[in-house]
């Protein structure tokens, strides 16, 4: 099927891991069931998160070192660069809390332009009034903060873009 081996191609996934989350969701399954419940199917969401830190930044983590704190469901059309852009998107919501050395960090081209660590605040703030660009909704940030809360218990935790 061409369109599973699109996917695999733009997500950087096995084209069988694909083709087993289609026949699912042909099959009438949702994704927080998949992704919670068919991982001998699909394969793990933390294996792709260890994968994306590695790529992306160079972090070198651990499983038991990402913390799940929910799903989030976005959808948004806007302009980026100067070109129209849409995107919707199921993004499987994690902490690393580890120290991160920032001079050992290695940015991959073409996904990844910078990183700052800046106070909770001050982030929301740039945000909000569209000061600090950035690719986050909203709703992913507040997930964190709320994360961040003594005693946030992330299992079953979906999110749906403009119900914060």
């Amino acid at each position: 099927m061409e369109l599973v081996k699109q996917l695999a191609g733009e997500l950087s996934l096995r084209e069988d891991k694909v083709a087993a989350v289609v026949k699912l969701i042909d099959e009438g399954n949702t994704i927080p069931f998949i992704a919670r419940y068919r991982k001998e199917v699909t394969g793990s969401m933390e294996d792709t998160a260890l994968r994306e830190l590695e790529e992306e930044l160079g972090i070198q983590a651990q499983r038991e070192e990402l913390r799940f704190i929910g799903y989030h469901e976005g959808y948004v059309e806007a302009v980026f660069w100067g070109q129209p852009f849409k995107d919707r998107e199921v993004s499987a919501v994690y902490l690393y809390e580890k120290p991160v050395d920032t001079g050992g960090l290695i940015l991959q081209k073409g996904e990844v332009e910078e990183v700052l660590f800046m106070e909770y605040g001050k982030i929301w703030e740039g945000i909000r009034d569209g000061s600090l660009p950035n690719c986050i909704y909203p709703e992913e940030l507040f997930m964190i903060k709320k994360a961040l809360a003594p005693g946030y218990e992330g299992e079953g935790v979906w999110v749906k873009e403009g119900s914060w």
